[in-house]
């Protein structure tokens, strides 16, 4: 019996071999004809893609040959003189430097509602990189930070003149050398959190590496990285050969003259004085207009600045705080601006921008081992005097030369700051450290905040869709929670919510 077992132990075998090869063999060969297809639908999709995106691109040239109009623009709005409006630090008398028991509302009618979020620009196609068996690199310090971008420098074009020709050999020549090229600048954008404007500050930066003093090509070059990232961008030529890019931005900008298209309106980034241009007034399609919100930390390289030391009075909170210069340098060029046509929306640009992950790391232990086992109302109160009376205040004009708002940052980095900048900072503090919904309040010549507490405290409230938000004022000093500066008109008051 045993050799016959054993027989047939081994027919089993070799049956169930043979039959797990061929199910391999089968199997094999189903993956095979599988990824065969994936590389033909693959490859379909990108002759696909690639197809319409050189008809997008041949339309646009089109459009560069035939589109052009004079048109008149608009004078640059100025940025409002407000030295005569502004109301200046008060002192506190004894009375308003202490908690008020009965709770008293405020009446404020005008409600700042938080917008819709915009659409980010990016691009119409996703820009695929392209193997090439050399690669060339332009090295760019932007903001401190070394970017490192692929652009042959060997295979650079100039433009002989801004006729519809030239223009158009110039676009043809960027679209079939730049994909790597848009591609590493894509890749900085998302590695680096940039905001819209500092992506168009990068895009500059490398354009004025590649072109220094030849200004016609540094604009076309940005121009042409912005329009194919996504960003709503028109071209513009004055009378003495000078071209123009002209952006459209989610909000109005200040210092920069415009022009309205189709309700749109875009603004020259270059300084040109003049009320008229030729423009070639159609936007690549799908394309947006630039965000000025700054919704996330831009991660520049990091240079601390100098520790600073601040202590407030009356509470023992005082911390060694230090910023990212490059940050600073950056927030130097960013352009005032407001939304909806609405002069009061400009601080929130600046209210809702997080405060620096440099500057969190030196600040924030400090104010919460401060207010460590205290109660909301005694650590919103604490977090208020320390910005009231740690701060040296300033009019910007003596300052800046002009009205200038800072963001969280600056007011932690630059000597002084005035009332809008403190409830700036106050406003990001109690956001960040204790998570209490907070509403900038705006009289003509003022502005302060409001937080909206768990608890129910003293003093003057407002009412905002059924929730009680209490005044805070960080330039009343030292004054408590809840109590509102004398000679400020309710009848003018305006309440700006933030995120």
């Amino acid at each position: 019996m045993r050799p016959f077992k054993t027989i047939c132990v081994t027919l089993l075998f070799f049956s169930l071999f043979h039959s797990f090869t061929t199910e391999a063999q089968n199997s094999n060969e189903v993956r095979d004809r599988m990824q065969e297809r994936y590389r033909n639908y693959k490859s379909a999709t990108r002759q696909k893609y690639d197809s319409y995106r050189d008809q997008l691109n041949q339309k646009y040239c089109e459009w560069l040959k035939n589109a052009w109009c004079d048109l008149d623009g608009n004078k640059a709005i100025p940025i409002p003189d407000e030295k005569d409006d502004l109301i200046p630090p008060t002192v506190a008398p004894e009375e308003d430097r202490k908690p008020r028991s009965n709770p008293i509302s405020v009446p404020i009618d005008t409600i700042i509602p938080l917008p819709e979020p915009d659409e980010e620009p990016v691009p119409t196609f996703p820009i695929i990189e392209q193997e090439t068996p050399i690669h060339h690199y332009m090295e760019v310090n932007f903001y401190g930070s070394e970017c490192k971008i692929r652009f042959d420098i060997n295979n650079i074009r100039f433009l002989s003149d801004i006729s519809e020709a030239s223009l158009i050999a110039m676009w043809e020549h960027l679209y079939a050398n730049c994909d790597n090229t848009l591609y590493d600048l894509l890749q900085i954008r998302e590695d680096m959190y940039l905001c819209d404007w500092a992506y168009l500050k990068l895009c500059e930066s490398l354009a004025a590496q590649i072109y220094p003093a030849r200004n016609n090509e540094q604009m076309y070059l940005q121009a042409y990285i912005l329009i194919q990232s996504g960003f709503d961008i028109l071209f513009g030529r004055d009378d003495y050969e000078n071209l123009h890019i002209l952006l459209a931005t989610n909000s109005i900008m200040y210092e920069k003259s415009y022009w309205t298209i189709e309700e749109n309106e875009y603004y020259c980034l270059s300084d040109y004085s003049g009320d008229r241009l030729n423009i070639m007034p159609f936007s690549f399609p799908q394309n947006v207009p630039l965000r000025l919100d700054i919704l996330q930390e831009n991660r520049f390289e990091e240079h601390k600045s100098q520790p600073r030391h601040l202590s407030g009075e009356h509470y023992p909170i005082s911390a060694t705080v230090q910023t990212n210069i490059n940050l600073m340098d950056f927030y130097n060029d960013y352009p005032a601006s407001y939304a909806n046509h609405d002069g009061t929306t400009k601080w929130r640009f600046y209210a809702n921008t997080p405060l620096a992950s440099t500057t969190q790391e030196s600040l924030y232990p400090s104010i919460t081992q401060a207010i460590k086992g205290k109660s909301e109302i005694e650590a919103v109160q604490m977090i208020l005097n320390f910005v009231q009376t740690a701060f040296e205040y300033e009019y910007d004009d003596v300052i800046w030369g002009q009205d200038r708002v800072f963001f969280a940052d600056e007011s932690l980095y630059y000597p002084y700051c005035d009332c809008e900048d403190r409830s700036i900072l106050f406003s990001r503090l109690i956001r960040d450290i204790l998570h209490l919904d907070v509403v900038l309040v705006f009289y003509p010549g003022h502005l302060y905040t409001a937080v909206a507490f768990n608890s129910e405290p003293g003093g003057d409230y407002i009412t905002i869709e059924g929730k009680r938000y209490t005044i805070c004022d960080p330039t009343y000093i030292p004054a408590a929670i809840g109590c509102t500066m004398p000679g400020m008109d309710n009848n003018n008051a305006i309440a700006i919510k933030l995120n």
